[in-house]
């Protein structure tokens, strides 16, 4: 059933929250690596009625794609923000590039991180004290329209969640669309301690750009609504835009 709502004014959202772990204290960050392992693959999520059920029933098809120029942007728009913190938090910043073979060079133990040999070489070579990671995360789907959030099952890392049968009213023009194309970024920042590695601070961020997809039941496609150059920029938009928030509010909480 399809359900009237009123879409938003400026239909982008950043959402995100910042954890500490409860040990936490102010940390001094000398030198800091970073590293990104978002960004090779992006998910194609398509709505399904779950009525009766609390399983994830959208359809889901994933694109691999080349992951450099996505992890490129988290990075440099972290160290963008970095430089613009208002007193100086790093001394200086070296980026560790992700293993060739594209595979996790770590894995999570509670808030503990779990590293291969490799990077530990790798923060010991670069000589530093914390490492920034940026790493896809899974949450519960919510594209926030105007007045409300939409959306079943759940998202992860980087894609487009697809609603074919939501009508939309536009709040400002008054017109109706058919369904919802909302290009997303679902991923997490962590600041580790390489000593110990611990994870001491970390943000969670969903972020959406719902379009409206159609002016008419049978108009373009909901994948239509946006070409293919501007689905790539909505998604370097998107991690630009959340790295660049969450970043002072992770340091903040680390300080």
């Amino acid at each position: 059933m399809n359900a009237r709502i009123h879409a938003l004014r400026r239909v982008c959202l950043v959402a995100g929250v910042v954890l500490a772990a409860p040990w936490a204290h102010a940390v001094e960050v000398k030198r800091l690596a970073l590293m990104s392992v978002l960004g090779d693959q992006v998910n194609v999520v398509i709505q399904q009625d779950t009525t009766g059920s609390n399983l994830d029933r959208n359809r889901k098809q994933v694109i691999n794609v080349d992951p450099g120029e996505f992890e490129q942007d988290a990075i440099d728009a972290a160290v963008s923000a970095l430089r613009k913190l208002p007193k100086p938090s790093v001394s200086s910043m070296l980026m560790l590039a992700r293993p060739t073979d594209r595979s996790l060079p770590f894995a999570f133990d509670g808030r503990k991180l779990q590293p291969t040999e490799g990077l530990i070489a790798g923060v010991t070579q670069a000589g530093a004290s914390h490492l920034l990671l940026v790493v896809p995360q899974r949450a519960p789907t919510s594209i926030q329209l105007y007045h409300t959030a939409v959306g079943t099952g759940s998202l992860e890392g980087l894609g487009f969640y697809l609603d074919t049968r939501r009508t939309v009213v536009n709040v400002d023009t008054g017109e109706t669309s058919w369904g919802i194309l909302a290009p997303y970024a679902y991923f997490k920042l962590m600041l580790v301690d390489v000593q110990s590695w611990e994870i001491v601070a970390e943000h969670r961020a969903t972020a959406s750009a719902p379009q409206p997809a159609a002016r008419s039941p049978n108009g373009i496609s909901v994948w239509g609504a946006l070409s293919a150059a501007e689905k790539i920029q909505m998604l370097h938009k998107l991690i630009c835009r959340e790295v660049a928030l969450a970043v002072p509010a992770l340091f903040e909480s680390a300080m």
